[in-house]
């Protein structure tokens, strides 16, 4: 599939056009192939390869039970993305990063991240504030642990 975004493309189309212009003498004619030249040249210029795709989350909030546990996110993506998480002693987050990928149907793909919670032996609740980011984009979920029973 060639690449429409090319200066290469744009200039051939734009001397195919130039030249039957040039050969007809009408100049209504000339009117419509100059529209069409600044149509296709407006066409040629999007490319697939241009486009955006929006971070997007499944979930915002994840909560725990004193005894830890496990779950899935879903994260949307359509350009390399990574996490950061500063609580990773008792709250890990597996991949941590993974590289744009687009379907044949040029849409973003997603990923499902797990989140391992291992048991809180305080009696304190805690959290973690974990920020996944992908280009120029970033968003973040909060995960909380419910503290341990006092005994």
């Amino acid at each position: 599939m060639y690449n429409f975004s090319s200066g290469y493309c744009l200039v051939f189309a734009y001397r195919i056009l130039y030249t039957i212009i040039i050969m007809t003498s009408c100049p209504m004619t000339k009117n419509i192939f100059i529209l069409t030249s600044f149509l296709l040249l407006l066409l040629a210029s999007c490319s697939s390869s241009d486009k955006t795709y929006e971070l997007r989350i499944s979930e915002n909030t994840f909560e725990f039970l004193p005894d830890g546990g496990i779950a899935d996110l879903t994260i949307y993506f359509g350009n390399d993305w990574s996490i950061e998480n500063r609580e990773e002693a008792w709250c890990n987050v597996s991949p941590k990063e993974g590289k744009r990928t687009i379907t044949e149907e040029g849409e973003g793909e997603n990923v499902i991240v797990r989140i391992t919670v291992s048991a809180n032996p305080t009696t304190k609740p805690r959290n973690s504030i974990v920020i996944v980011k992908s280009g120029d984009e970033s968003l973040t979920f909060v995960i909380t642990q419910e503290a341990a029973s006092e005994e």
